[in-house]
């Protein structure tokens, strides 16, 4: 029987880490792009050899895409800019509807939003990790926590590759007016008059009050 040497089994350590890592970034890209519902258009990608700015974007030095009409699509943007109506950071990649509204975002790295940190950047670059997406009048509409972050007095668990792919999702969704929408709980809770137990996804109305949360994980009413 063959025994692996440390050195051998430090690396096969190695390579199973990164390809977790890399199936992290494409899960979470994944089940954002899917939840965002991308509109099937043929799309052109042009080479911009010098930073372009394209309908008030400063795009990148980078490739772009553009819709049939010529209207952008994406990009990568060469300085921080407002983005509807979240800061994202230099590099990031910006998407837009046909119309110009605002769809998504690849963050360029871990930024701050709204006072949450969301999810960026990715092992082979920030199109590869999570998507922060909007709404088409520019409010927050899906943030990938970097941490477990309590939101509206909600606990809500931070983003995980596993929880993507095996779990349901972790994504953290929000409503236009900016209160939380829905998230998965990172610890028990009691939410209006119902207690709830860490994992379960909740939903919640424009006002806040519960509405709904995962059928088989809620744990009882509070009397």
């Amino acid at each position: 029987m063959k025994v692996a040497i440390p050195a051998k089994r430090d690396r096969l350590m190695a390579r199973g880490a990164l390809f977790a890592v890399l199936v992290g970034g494409f899960a979470l890209g994944a089940v954002a792009y899917a939840q965002a519902k991308p509109a099937r258009e043929p799309l052109t990608r042009k080479r911009l050899s010098v930073p372009t700015e394209i309908q008030g974007y400063p795009c990148a030095a980078d490739y772009a895409w553009f819709f049939g009409d010529g209207k952008l699509q994406q990009c990568a943007v060469w300085r921080d800019i407002l983005f509807g109506e979240i800061s994202i950071p230099a590099q990031s990649w910006i998407n837009l509807n046909h119309d110009g509204s605002p769809w998504f975002v690849f963050l360029a790295r871990d930024t701050p939003i709204h006072g949450y940190i969301c999810k960026g950047g990715g092992p082979l670059g920030p199109r590869e990790g999570a998507m922060t997406a909007l709404y088409p009048g520019g409010q927050l509409n899906t943030c990938w926590l970097a941490a477990d972050s309590v939101v509206d007095g909600i606990p809500c668990v931070h983003a995980s590759m596993w929880a993507d792919a095996f779990g349901g999702g972790s994504g953290t969704y929000f409503h236009e007016n900016g209160g939380l929408k829905s998230c998965k709980l990172s610890r028990d809770a009691v939410v209006g008059d119902r207690a709830f137990r860490r994992g379960d996804r909740i939903q919640l109305d424009r006002a806040g009050r519960p509405v709904s949360a995962s059928p088989q994980q809620v744990v009882s009413e509070v009397h």
